[in-house]
């Protein structure tokens, strides 16, 4: 990461001691589904941009940057305001897809459109599977294009990578997979990405603290370049702990969406929700990263 807008992408998205702190709401499949579930209703394009708005306004002081859908608030001048300066923002380059299909780009996407919009990043998210070459070959080719187009725009590339399981597969057995999957992905994709989005190597729960933290220290040697800890849904309490021992092993931070709001779609009072449990839970999240490094 040695030019000039790559580096200060970079900064925007962290605080001034380098720890990142990302609110996603580009989770646009699960807003749908949570908002028709509570409502009984299917929402239109403006409820979900209302959404995007609402849990902004709510949580994004609390963030060094947002991850950004691009048809509902990239671009969305009353998601924009919500932003506070000197927040970064992301934008996600991919479809909504389910897990382990390959990767497509929202249409009509353009690099060097974001730079120009002033926007600090892209985010890409790739579900890999090392041990299938074709679909391997199919997510590197889309993030060599979008590498390159980040590239000659001068754009901070940030890279989600998620193992996932298989057609079939016994739960048991991609458990025992998980860790050298995601490890062979990062060899695989580090090198394209400037900053890592990365899921825990371990269930916590089953194999301990000791184990957990060997392999967050693998994963940190492989990584080589900033990285982030995804909260992938998890409850809260868990989250925080994983987040507490990435950060002592490399990690710069989190992003995280559901662990910190799910429980804004439960009820007449999300709002409420936000600016009271949300923000403690954003809180809480940034001094486990600081406790882990002191």
């Amino acid at each position: 990461m040695t030019t000039r807008g790559k580096r200060e992408g970079l900064r925007r998205i962290s605080d001034p001691s380098g720890g990142i702190r990302i609110l996603a709401v580009d989770q646009v499949r699960f807003f749908t589904e949570a908002l028709r579930k509570r409502d009984g209703l299917e929402p239109d394009r403006g409820r979900l941009r209302d959404c995007c708005a609402a849990l902004l306004e709510g949580l994004a002081s609390e963030a060094t940057g947002v991850i950004l859908h691009p048809a509902f608030s990239a671009f969305d001048a009353v998601c924009r305001s919500k932003v506070p300066e000197g927040t970064g923002t992301l934008v996600r380059l991919e479809e909504s897809q389910e897990a382990g299909r390959t990767a497509r780009l929202e249409a009509g996407l353009d690099i060097g459109r974001l730079k120009a919009e002033g926007l600090s990043a892209a985010k890409l998210l790739l579900y890999m599977d090392p041990q299938d070459r074709t679909h391997t070959s199919h997510q590197l080719g889309v993030l060599g294009r979008v590498g390159e187009s980040c590239a000659s725009s001068d754009l901070l590339l940030l890279v989600e990578l998620l193992p996932f399981r298989r057609a079939g597969e016994d739960p048991a057995r991609y458990a025992a997979r998980f860790p050298e999957a995601l490890l062979a992905a990062v060899r695989l994709a580090a090198p394209q990405a400037d900053v890592l989005k990365l899921p825990f190597p371990v269930d916590l729960e089953r194999a301990g603290e000791r184990a957990a933290s060997d392999a967050l220290l693998e994963l940190e040697r492989e990584a080589g370049r900033p990285w982030v800890l995804l909260s992938a849904g998890i409850g809260f309490d868990l989250f925080r702990r994983q987040t507490e021992l990435a950060c002592a092993a490399g990690a710069r931070g989190f992003a995280a969406g559901r662990a910190i709001f799910r429980e804004y779609f439960d009820g007449s009072e999300g709002e409420a929700f936000l600016a009271s449990a949300g923000r403690s839970r954003m809180r809480a999240l940034a001094a486990a990263g600081v406790a882990a490094v002191r």
